[in-house]
């Protein structure tokens, strides 16, 4: 097992988004394996009062989910007379649509959806969620990326045609460690997820997490103008993204003139304003801070799975280091922020805004029901394994999940 460095050189101006990071192999450092990234830590986990806080009412009388009836009420209540802070009408129709300038999208897209089988999982993207600590190799993340794009057949063939944001996409869609979350517009989907049969956490209430993307954007775009949804060709998207592969915010500044003068690149927008962009962002210190902030981002369905799940993606900024205070040293203090959950992301906007009320509710699904609503879920909607995933795996695990087969 070889350990994959940074380089302070790009591989070739050939291939302007590898910039800044080629593979170098060496057998003589520390080993990344599976053994470290199993001893580490989770960055954070949320309490139980924070959960309770969050916490948002199925029917008027009650917060548990008993079963898909009880789901249909609460997204008929959201949709039709709406939730504070999540969903608020003016006028019959959702304020932040009004706002936002779509005054014509269905109240069903004001919200997303994110399942978790065990309530106490922050939400912190996979490649933030162990600790930043010395010595932990998960925390290389600007390894992964060219990693991916020399060793995945279906990118390398039609690498100038994505952009950073894309990259991560499709990285998220193969199972890697990305900035990446899932989520859905629909609420049932989010209940399976929530329900997924897991061992270690069957015991465990399961939990469906609600936000309003638009008023997420809103408070943590870098743009004077208010966004609605970000999309992946969009400054707010790239700028986080390239964060991936970079390490300072100098060598963000070089990556952006790199793709200016560069020929093969993605032909996503104005490449001159967005290496002026950038330079505001590294001016303006409340800029530079929310850097640190998720953003939500709409990537249509480029993939048969992410149109199943009715996939949406909100995206975090910040970077993690293998070790912080070496950087921090070693570049005069020109390095990012260190990410933040979204949950503490949305809790800190609320408290600087002085918000009565979150863009970011939940609500519980305790242990003892997972089984029936994973039951009904597939028996009525059809929701099952094979049919969010969509892979030849994943329709064979259904197979044994139903008919009771368990692997010789």
């Amino acid at each position: 097992m070889f350990r994959l460095f940074k380089s302070a050189r790009p591989v070739s101006h050939r291939y302007p988004n590898l910039a800044f990071n080629y593979l170098r192999l060496s057998s003589s450092d520390a080993k990344i394996t599976d053994k470290k990234i199993k001893e580490s830590k989770p960055c954070s986990e949320l309490t139980s009062a924070e959960i309770q806080s969050a916490t948002t009412y199925i029917t008027e009388n009650q917060d548990k989910v008993r079963d898909i009836q009880d789901l249909c009420s609460f997204a008929n209540r959201l949709y039709e007379k709406g939730e504070p802070g999540l969903c608020d009408f003016v006028n019959g129709k959702p304020y932040q649509l009004y706002r936002c300038g779509y005054p014509s999208v269905p109240s069903s897209m004001i919200v997303w959806f994110r399942g978790h089988n065990y309530s106490s999982r922050d939400l912190m993207a996979s490649v933030h969620r162990f600790k930043e600590e010395v010595g932990n190799d998960y925390a290389l993340e600007n390894t992964q990326v060219p990693a991916f794009r020399l060793t995945n057949p279906e990118y390398k063939n039609n690498s100038f045609h994505y952009s950073m944001c894309e990259t991560l996409a499709i990285m998220q869609h193969y199972g890697h460690p990305t900035r990446f979350l899932d989520w859905s517009s629909s609420i049932m989907n989010a209940a399976y997820f929530a329900c997924m049969p897991d061992i270690r956490h069957d015991s465990k209430d399961g939990i469906i997490w609600i936000l309003n993307p638009f008023r997420l954007n809103q408070a943590a775009s870098l743009s004077n103008k208010a966004i609605g949804l970000a999309l992946s060709d969009s400054f707010d998207a790239e700028i986080r993204s390239l964060q991936a592969v970079t390490d300072t915010y100098q060598e963000l500044k070089e990556h952006a003139d790199l793709l200016l003068r560069s020929k093969d690149r993605p032909e996503l927008f104005n490449y001159a304003d967005f290496r002026e962009f950038i330079s505001e962002c590294i001016r303006e210190q409340s800029l530079k801070e929310k850097m640190r902030y998720s953003i939500a981002v709409d990537l249509g369905s480029p993939n048969p799975r992410i149109a199943a799940q009715k996939g949406k993606f909100t995206i975090a900024g910040g970077k993690q280091y293998y070790n912080r205070e070496e950087m921090k040293n070693c570049n005069n203090g020109d390095i990012f922020d260190a990410p933040i959950s979204l949950f503490h992301q949305v809790e800190e906007i609320r408290k600087k805004n002085q918000m009565k009320e979150s863009f970011l509710k939940c609500i519980k699904i305790e242990s003892a029901y997972k089984a029936k609503i994973r039951s009904q879920l597939d028996n009525i909607l059809g929701i099952n394994e094979a049919t969010m995933m969509l892979d030849g795996d994943s329709y064979g695990k259904n197979a044994r999940n139903l008919y009771q087969v368990k692997r010789p």
